[in-house]
């Protein structure tokens, strides 16, 4: 057993200070990390990591200085050792929360079953593109606001499902589709309506199904399905699943277990690793999208081998929704949301004729957003005579940009003026099958 030793030697005194001094760094660094942040970044999309970083250096710090006392009166090698123990690995733990504070984490994180979800209650900034709008997700993982889990009695809920045209990529969660039909159905009834938005950007069929089956604890009236061209090629790019690269702007790398996953995902070391391994990656990205791409698929008849896997497992998916549905009872209605290139363009319209006939087969309502777009963009009654269905992607941004520039943000995402269109038109047709 190590003897107490009565006087202090020189190697524990240096020791001693060396732990005090080391402290009041990492206590130090606390105050300041959060302003240094802030002369680079967008703070509030590194706010939970600045806020964990926080923690920890004051809780870390506090006990260097703690135990470099300490050691000033309890000094024994075994005593040191531990000490010495403990602060290596107190300062492994927070070199991995400075890391974390460097890459920060993304909007998503690892599911298992679906590979990726909204980080709930994260809020994160579109940046300065977007006006510095907020995304703002509850604690449910949804772009929406906070509701009770529970159903009011005689409350009309709606479950929207889908990828960032849905989640309202470049809006607020006020601003989306789905928030402008809940507060047009809630100022125009008195009867109480909820209608919970629950895309996420990049999510496909497979993970839209998962998504209604979490999403039947709120107990849905109706159901709708916004499905857009890249569905059908995202994907097979991404997805280890479909024989993708892995890599996505995501940042979330799938794995078998919950720990592996977490430990990739969620920690400063893992996202490091993340950064080095995927280096190399991008190039076989840009060839799988080359290989899948929508304007391609858009145009391939839908019995070319050529995609015969990208139909036969997105069909699948949407047999499975359907089924779902309907053994609960649920209506269902399929929106279809269009790339630009597709307005006025007969050439690309495969996937909208494919989609259409599939859920004719199951009974399920279509909204074909394109008829919707072209009306509006194109055909305005003074030049609809003197267009016709052959017009190219360059056609339309030389004749119509301005007016497409009120609806879309890009080549398929809305601008709050969209969204006003979709929600006007999922309005007439929710009165039309639910009375108010």
């Amino acid at each position: 057993m190590a003897s107490i030793r009565t006087v202090q030697s020189p190697a524990f005194k240096s020791f001693s200070s060396l732990l005090i001094a080391l402290g009041g760094a990492v206590l130090l660094s606390a105050f300041l990390i959060d302003p240094l942040i802030a002369e680079f970044r967008i703070v509030i999309n590194y706010r939970d990591v600045l806020s964990t970083y926080f923690i920890w250096a004051m809780s870390i710090g506090l006990l260097m200085v703690a135990n470099g006392i300490l050691l000033r009166w309890a000094m024994s090698d075994a005593v040191r050792n531990m000490s010495l123990l403990l602060m290596t690995c107190a300062l492994i733990l927070l070199s991995d929360r400075l890391l974390l504070v460097g890459f920060g984490l993304p909007l998503w994180m690892a599911d298992l079953d679906s590979h990726y979800k909204h980080r709930p209650n994260a809020v994160r900034s579109w940046g300065s593109r977007y006006d510095n709008k907020l995304i703002q997700i509850n604690s449910y993982g949804h772009h929406d606001d906070e509701f009770p889990l529970k159903k009011d009695p005689g409350q009309f809920r709606a479950v929207m499902l889908g990828d960032s045209i849905t989640m309202g990529h470049g809006v607020s969660r006020e601003e989306t589709f789905a928030n402008q039909l809940e507060m047009r159905l809630n100022a125009t009834s008195s009867r109480s309506t909820q209608i919970i938005n629950t895309g996420v950007q990049g999510y496909a069929t497979f993970q839209e199904y998962n998504a209604f089956l979490d999403s039947l604890v709120f107990e849905p009236d109706f159901v709708a399905i916004g499905f857009c061209m890249n569905d059908l090629v995202e994907p097979f790019v991404v997805n280890r699943r479909f024989g993708g690269v892995g890599v996505d702007y995501h940042g979330i790398t799938q794995a078998s277990s919950a720990l592996t996953s977490y430990l990739l995902n969620e920690t400063g070391y893992g996202r490091l690793v993340q950064k080095l391994r995927n280096r190399g990656k991008s190039v076989e990205r840009e060839k799988r999208w080359e290989m899948f791409s929508v304007e391609e698929i858009s145009r391939t008849p839908f019995d070319d081998s050529k995609f015969t896997d990208n139909w036969r497992i997105v069909l699948a998916d949407l047999d499975r929704l359907y089924a779902a549905a309907k053994e609960r009872k649920i209506r269902v209605v399929l929106l279809i949301f269009p790339f630009t290139f597709q307005l006025a363009n007969n050439t690309y319209k495969e996937p909208q004729r494919v989609l259409s006939q599939h859920a004719k087969s199951w009974d399920v309502d279509v909204i074909d957003f394109t008829e919707v777009f072209e009306k509006i963009v194109i055909h305005d009654g003074i030049t609809s005579p003197l267009v016709k269905n052959e017009l190219s992607s360059n056609d339309i941004r030389a004749l119509y940009g301005d007016k497409l520039q009120r609806y879309f943000l890009d080549s398929d995402h809305y601008t709050v003026e969209g969204h006003k269109v979709v929600a006007s038109i999922l309005y007439d047709y929710v009165t039309r099958h639910y009375s108010f």
